[in-house]
């Protein structure tokens, strides 16, 4: 996943990739998108130029409460949120979130 270096504790991205062991080195990954096939470096290079986020990031593996997190503020997205932890777990910093954000409801009320 490509996210700016000032969202990187945000529950937000720019871009994502799907991550592929590179047959050639085992420690190196292959990334494709809709633009083909690509390192990391080459990913990032075209990010930081053709993009024009000079301080773009390559998250691998991607932090899943970015996927998730950001659900449970739509209240038509509620139920998405609720099926995704069922199947998939609570994603690692998401606890603290739903805590100080249920804390902060209640105040409200």
């Amino acid at each position: 996943m490509i996210v700016r270096r000032e969202l990187l504790y945000e529950q937000a991205f720019d871009h994502v990739v799907l991550s592929l062991p590179d047959g050639n080195d085992s420690q190196k990954f292959l990334y494709v998108d809709a633009d083909g096939v690509a390192t990391g470096e080459e990913l990032l290079e075209c990010w930081r130029t053709c993009n024009r986020l000079p301080n773009a990031t390559l998250e691998d593996p991607a932090d899943r409460v970015r996927f998730v997190g950001h659900l449970e503020k739509e209240s038509w997205a509620s139920w998405l949120a609720e099926e995704l932890k069922t199947r998939f777990g609570m994603p690692k910093g998401l606890t603290s979130i739903a805590f100080w954000a249920e804390r902060k409801h209640r105040s409200i009320a």
